[in-house]
């Protein structure tokens, strides 16, 4: 039975699933919308109107907050270190990255962060496949200690047999505009593979067409890179 699946409505138990994730997260969780569990030997999750909480560093927003999360992945290749994602989709998606002013990173979860850090753990392989998109997610980091703050806004991202990225953002005070396409599977898993860039920033064009090594083969990685300033008004320096 487990081969084809079963499929399991879980919207009456939405408030016993959301005190669970609250007091697992110790952060605030709902889930709002529609949510449902498909068993099987690569199980299924689909979610809608998700939000979770941030920490008193940030309480004025929500860490994340999604129109729609699903997600497939296989259960047999974990038993070889592979985390093997054979369905993802993201829609209306915001999530909030930040470091209060103790250093302390909102991405770790639990009643004692610091602990988990400190742990250690087999690594994963990842292995994704062809069925991953994402429409309008943004992501964005600050770090209080420094003040750093980067931003990140992605109108599509797809995978095909390659994959695509298409980047709208804030970096430095200036706008941003990327396209990526690439074998980022291949890249990820510290395996040679191709990175095709197109983009503009501060004023410039920028294309890359780059074959890219693993750092640790004898290999070197090279890149033509090929850059256009349209607008220099955009850079200001002053010195003597």
């Amino acid at each position: 039975m487990l081969a084809y699946g079963v499929k399991i409505d879980l919207t009456e138990h939405r408030h016993d699933i959301n005190q669970w994730l609250s007091s697992t997260l110790d952060r605030e969780t709902t889930i709002g919308g529609d949510m449902s569990l498909t068993l099987s030997f690569s199980p299924e999750i689909e979610l809608s109107d998700v939000t979770i909480a941030n920490t008193e560093a940030m309480k004025w927003e929500p860490m994340l907050k999604s129109g729609y999360i699903g997600a497939k992945i296989s259960v047999l290749p974990l038993l070889s270190h592979t985390l093997k994602i054979d369905y993802l989709d993201l829609k209306d998606t915001s999530l909030h990255l930040v470091k209060d002013n103790q250093g302390n990173p909102n991405w770790m979860f639990g009643k004692d962060p610091q602990a988990k850090q400190s742990t250690s753990s087999t690594p994963f392989k990842l292995a994704l496949s062809n069925n991953i998109q994402a429409d309008k997610v943004a992501v964005d980091y600050l770090d209080q200690q420094t003040g750093q703050y980067t931003n990140v806004y992605l109108e599509q991202l797809t995978k095909p047999d390659k994959w695509l990225l298409q980047a709208k953002g804030n970096a430095m005070g200036n706008d941003y505009d990327v396209s990526l396409a690439g074998d980022l599977e291949s890249l990820i898993n510290e395996q040679q593979g191709k990175l095709d860039a197109t983009g503009s920033f501060a004023g410039a064009k920028l294309n890359i067409d780059a074959d890219i090594h693993p750092f640790r083969s004898n290999t070197p990685s090279k890149a033509k890179v090929k850059l256009d300033w349209v607008d220099t008004a955009q850079l200001e320096f002053t010195g003597y």
